[in-house]
This record gives structure tokens, C-alpha cells and sequence, in this order.
């Protein structure tokens, strides 16, 4: 959700030991205090995505997206922690957050659609009630496995969408359907290479997206978490660059 321009020539790796909170490992550019992607020592994770709405607040923009993502990366230990951070913090924009938890009493996932006034969480197991809504107005959740859940740049859940005025673009519903397809189609199959492509489906050539130069900067990183192993591979820089992995697991053991 990141301009490719300036970011990818200056990206990369930070492992963070704050004096307070967890240790985290972030995909990010040096000089930012706010994380793009991230995980801790207990195992969440955490990415955000773009949802463009009306009811921003310009004179009270509360606290960016990015630094959030920092708050809720370095102070929760559990899936829960996380989602209450992002409902308690002043919010004037509207985000989409990505979370895991892969260590937790509560191992799982969630989408958080945040708008300033509103939060509402789809975790995994949700399951959509608005099919009596105009499918026009409101995109239907097409994922229908208990440990999966999928975002892209809209609202799923009805009452954001009520309380918000807004609709979906077309190309991102076709972002949300091509991925889900993708992903139910690995399922129950996904391992490390096959998942660094799913994170990474849009690389150049695929379906046209970005052209053909596969040299081309990308925005931010393609990254995969394991989070129940602290572990994770990511793409950043150039799209022809190799991908970078990194153990935080052993680095919190000091092996």
C-alpha cells in the first residue's frame, strides 16, 4: 500500500529490542518509527491495507497508520491485545489492518475495518450476514474456511458499509476474488514456496497487473509469516531481487 518510488531504494530489515514491550522484526525504511509489516517475539503479526471513504476527519487525524501498527506490534502479546489497541487509539482516517497470531491462547487471524468513528473485526471464522443486501453495494466474503480470512481494499462488513456510505472499486474486488481463489485453491497445501507466492501473486508478468519488467521497484514488501516459528521470507526492493529470510526465533534464543 506503499509507493514503490523512494521506499524500495532504501528498504529493509530492522530486529527491534525496545526497553519496554516485545522485540520485533520489521519490513521498513531507516529513519521510520511506524512499522509497514511486521512481527514480535509472540508471535503477531501485522499489516494494513488502504479503504478510501468519506467521513475522514482532516482537523483530528488521531494517530497515523503506521505508527498504530508500531503501538500494536511492540505492546500485544495476544490477537485480542492487538484488535483493542486499534479500537482505542484516536483514528481520523479510515485503515484496514491485517492480523495474526500464531503464539497466542487465541491462535488465529483477523481483518480490523477501522474508519474513524467505527471498528468492526472479521476473524477468521466470520461469516458473512448481509446476502440480503444488493451484492452491488455490498461485496459478499467469499472464503468460507474457519482458519482463512482475505483483504483488499474494501469493507466486507455490512454495518461499515451502512455507517460509511461506501462501495467497492472493481479492481478491488477483482484483487479480493483472484487472491481468495487462489488461496482456496492451495488449501490445505500451502508450504513455504507456495505461500511466498501467493503473498507475491501479482508479480510481473501475472495477469498484465504491473507490465512485464520484472525489474521493476515494488511497494513496501511481499512478505510471508510463520508466526507459530517466528520466522519470515520477504520481497523488497526490486522484484527481481532474491527474497530475504529471518529466524527471530533463534535470534531470541541467541543461537
Amino acid at each position: 500500500m506503499f509507493t514503490p518510488y523512494v521506499f524500495s531504494e532504501e528498504a529493509l530489515l530492522v530486529e527491534c529490542f525496545p526497553n519496554s514491550g516485545s522485540p520485533f522484526v520489521s519490513v521498513t525504511a531507516p529513519g521510520f518509527v511506524g512499522v509497514t509489516s511486521a512481527m514480535n517475539a509472540n508471535g503477531i503479526a501485522i499489516g494494513m491495507d488502504m479503504v478510501p471513504e468519506i467521513s475522514t476527519k482532516p482537523l483530528a487525524p488521531g494517530m497515523g497508520c503506521l505508527l498504530t501498527a508500531r503501538k500494536v506490534i511492540q505492546y500485544s502479546q495476544e490477537l485480542s491485545d492487538a484488535i483493542n489497541t486499534i479500537k482505542c487509539i484516536p483514528r481520523g482516517v479510515s485503515w484496514l489492518y491485517v492480523i495474526g497470531d500464531g503464539g497466542g491462547n487465541n491462535i488465529g487471524g483477523a481483518v480490523v475495518e477501522a474508519s474513524p468513528d467505527l471498528v468492526r473485526v472479521r476473524y477468521t471464522n466470520y461469516r458473512y450476514i448481509g446476502y440480503f443486501l444488493p451484492e452491488k453495494y455490498f461485496p459478499r466474503q467469499i472464503e468460507n474456511k474457519d482458519d482463512l480470512v482475505v483483504v483488499a481494499n474494501h469493507y466486507i462488513i455490512p454495518a461499515m458499509i451502512f455507517a460509511n456510505g461506501i462501495y467497492a472499486i472493481d479492481d478491488s474486488l477483482w484483487r479480493y476474488e483472484t487472491l481468495t481463489g487462489l488461496l482456496l485453491d492451495k488449501y490445505g497445501s500451502i508450504d513455504v514456496e507456495s505461500g511466498k507466492g501467493l503473498v507475491d501473486y501479482l508479480h510481473p508478468p501475472a495477469y498484465g497487473y504491473y507490465g512485464d519488467d520484472t525489474s521493476q521497484p515494488l511497494g513496501a514488501s511481499r512478505t510471508l509469516y510463520d508466526l507459530s516459528n517466528l520466522k519470515l521470507w520477504s520481497l523488497y526492493g526490486n522484484y527481481n531481487d532474491p527474497w530475504v529470510y529471518y529466524d527471530l526465533g533463534s535470534k531470541l534464543s541467541g543461537q
